[in-house]
């Protein structure tokens, strides 16, 4: 589900973007897609599985993969560069497709990245992986308290270390 005719309002909206930097994120990209916008507007308000919704969905995948195609920089997080519906093609996770690549995928801050959170977005890049950061910064934070200790641990520990 991509969206229907409520999405976008100021009510939808969990948090507020900067004046002037809503235009450089995809999903306002996409929505100024001639195909995508006019297919916005067929969208029924309540009924999120109608043909036309999923022909709205289609386009939209197909207006992101496009998009992230012909842009020189994309700045995203580890896990949403991994799991972004327009960087995986399948519903089978043995033979997910991904439609877009990267010549160089950069990773910041992975002092404060556990070693998964590095790897997953790298599978992106074509020729190299750019890993920054200051290995005596704080190490990655890890929340879940129900993992077994040493998975824990080896989340714990820093990419960098």
């Amino acid at each position: 589900y991509k969206g229907g005719a409520h999405i976008g309002t100021k009510s939808d909206m969990k948090y507020e973007i900067k004046p002037g930097l809503e235009e450089h994120s995809l999903h306002f990209k996409v929505g100024c897609v001639r195909e995508v916008n006019a297919l916005s507007r067929d969208l029924p308000d309540e009924f999120y599985f109608s043909a036309s919704q999923t022909k709205f969905d289609e386009a939209y995948d197909d207006a992101e993969v496009q998009m992230l195609h012909n842009s020189r920089v994309v700045i995203t997080t580890c896990t949403s560069a991994f799991l972004h519906t327009s960087l995986n093609k399948g519903s089978d996770p043995t033979r997910i497709k991904r439609p877009v690549n990267f010549a160089t995928v950069i990773v910041d801050e992975a002092a404060q990245a556990s070693e998964p959170d590095v790897i997953l977005p790298a599978f992106l890049a074509r020729d190299r992986v750019v890993v920054v950061g200051d290995h005596k910064q704080l190490g990655p934070v890890v929340p879940e308290t129900n993992l077994c200790k040493a998975y824990v641990s080896a989340l714990e520990t820093p990419f960098l270390e």
